[in-house]
């Protein structure tokens, strides 16, 4: 296969950059998919965004990573192919010379050749955890565990700081949700600052989710017309309990808002979480203003999202926090902690309350519930289905500009 450079072609007076079948191998992010929803949906938007834009001129291809994450099924029919690493048993021959390799190299020669065999000029992937030849653009989502230590134990956070500085050093570029995280790299690795490039997401909404009449909704999962949505993984950063308060503070005057939460019932820093709140929950009186769906499907996110009153995200600590960008995608009021990477979205009457305070969530809480009505608001969902198409061309054409400043 040709070099890139070789490949690479300046056209007229404008400079720009053409590529021929250009080779983009996403590697599966670590906990993608069933635990880490957001892993699997940054992907499938990046790999829509780029197919419906730039089709010609790049090759899609999902790389089954070294750590065992699998490739989550709803990103398959989204690229041309799945790579596979093979599989060396330990002190065989094979193994053993990678293994020299690896030492005397500092790169591992046998997944490189792989992947350049399959056809991939650039590896996009979470921590870098091996030595590679390639040019790699690496996604670091956030620091948590430098602004919420007491989440982890002390073998996590070591391992986050070791993984984190190696992919620092190892990598092209760093990729970025937000200025706030890109600050923290820039504190955390100075000596690599430089590296770091902020792209923010963009949901792709699917045609299919207008043509449904949003009130199915109610009947599949049993629920009122009226509710608030918060769509956050049930783990502990994410605030639910702080919600379930204020929901409490407001049927003791009287007010009854019902709480619609999906994403994965678990969190593996703390296994008793989840049931510590279900029994809060049962303990303050609100088991009928409150439902846990768990994981549900993408589509069903979307729907949930377009009936309720307005989406709600109460966390304590974001990089970027998806579902204010999944809200603004579909036109939906946002209520959400004041927090740095909240404000960058800077959704279109978005409403903020002061992070991690009761009070001031149940007053905004109140006051948002008894100003917005069940159902989309035309003008506002209008509005974003006009203006989401150059939306996402733009974030293809950001994906490609900065894909193509790795390979120069």
């Amino acid at each position: 296969m040709k070099s890139f450079r070789k490949r690479l072609q300046r056209i007229g007076t404008q400079n720009k950059l053409v590529y021929d079948a250009l080779g983009i191998g996403f590697e599966t992010l670590r906990g993608a998919g069933a635990s880490w929803r957001a892993g699997s949906v940054y992907y499938a938007d990046i790999l829509a965004a780029l197919r419906a834009h730039y089709a010609d001129s790049v090759r899609l291809l999902l790389v089954e990573a070294q750590h065992g994450t699998p490739v989550p099924d709803e990103l398959k029919p989204l690229a041309e192919n799945v790579i596979g690493y093979p599989t060396l048993r330990r002190f065989r021959p094979t193994w053993a010379i990678e293994h020299a390799r690896h030492r005397l190299f500092k790169h591992d020669l046998l997944p490189d050749r792989v992947l350049k065999e399959k056809g991939v000029d650039v590896l996009v992937c979470g921590v870098l955890e091996r030595h590679t030849s390639l040019p790699v653009l690496a996604l670091l989502p956030d620091f948590q565990h430098v602004h919420l230590p007491e989440l982890f134990e002390p073998n996590e956070r070591a391992w986050r700081d070791r993984e984190f500085a190696k992919t620092a050093a190892r990598a092209t570029r760093i990729l970025v949700f937000s200025e706030t995280v890109r600050a923290d790299f820039q504190n955390f690795a100075p000596p690599f600052a430089h590296k770091a490039r902020v792209l923010p997401p963009v949901t792709c909404v699917p045609a299919s989710v207008y043509e449904r009449d949003p009130r199915e909704i109610l009947e599949t999962y049993s629920l009122p017309e009226k509710f608030v949505y918060l769509p956050n993984q049930l783990w502990q950063h994410k605030n639910h309990l702080l919600a379930f308060q204020a929901v409490r503070a407001l049927k003791a005057r009287g007010e009854n808002i019902f709480i619609v939460c999906t994403g994965n019932l678990g969190d593996s820093r703390n296994t008793n979480y989840v049931s510590e709140l279900v029994q809060s929950v049962s303990r303050w009186g609100i088991r009928e203003n409150v439902a846990l769906l768990g994981n549900v499907p993408r589509a069903d996110v979307f729907t949930l999202m377009r009936q309720a009153a307005f989406v709600l995200n109460p966390s304590r600590f974001e990089g970027y926090g998806l579902s204010l960008a999944e809200a603004r995608a579909v036109g939906k009021r946002v209520l959400a902690s004041d927090l740095p990477a909240h404000r960058e979205q800077a959704v279109p009457d978005a409403l903020y309350f002061e992070s991690n305070n009761l009070g001031d969530l149940t007053e905004k809480l109140g006051a948002l519930w008894h100003n917005t009505t069940a159902g989309p608001d035309t003008a506002r969902e209008a509005q974003a289905r006009q203006t989401q198409p150059a939306r996402v061309r733009a974030y293809a054409e950001q994906w490609f500009e900065m894909i193509g400043q790795v390979l120069s």
